[in-house]
């Protein structure tokens, strides 16, 4: 349990420097999370960013309708496809997001660790979400019977 407590304690602690960050700029952590999957100058269709973030799509049109009325992202069509639409952040988009990186680095206890001790925490952290499916079973079928 002291284990559990501590994971979930550190949790906190990102999650409320994350949130220091995010204030006065009217970006939700959804959204922001949102832009660093849009970050690398690629286009993506909410369908695929839905998928990539596991999110449902109707909340992924949502906050892409908020992320591109305060300019951070455009919708255009898609290269191929023109029944379809892509995502891509603007050049204001680029910089916010680069900004709030920036303030996370400089805040967040997960920068404070060493190079080696990030890539222990990075592979540890995906062993544990390796098994999310066995989990996300598991906790279906508890709910249902």
């Amino acid at each position: 349990m002291s284990l559990l407590r501590l994971v979930v304690s550190a949790s906190d602690l990102v999650r409320r420097q994350t949130e220091l960050t995010l204030r006065g700029t009217e970006l939700t952590e959804p959204m922001i999370t949102m832009l660093w999957v849009l970050q690398p100058s690629t286009d993506m269709s909410m369908r695929e960013l839905a998928a990539k973030l596991n999110y449902d799509p109707s909340n992924v049109s949502l906050l892409a309708d908020r992320l591109v009325t305060m300019g951070l992202v455009q919708r255009l069509p898609h290269p191929t496809d023109g029944r379809r639409r892509v995502l891509r952040l603007t050049e204001r988009g680029d910089a916010l997001y680069h900004e709030i990186l920036a303030q996370l680095f400089e805040r967040s206890p997960i920068f404070k660790l060493s190079p080696e001790e990030q890539q222990q925490l990075r592979d540890l952290l995906t062993k544990i979400r390796s098994f999310e499916s066995a989990a996300d079973d598991h906790i279906r079928r508890v709910l249902d019977s």
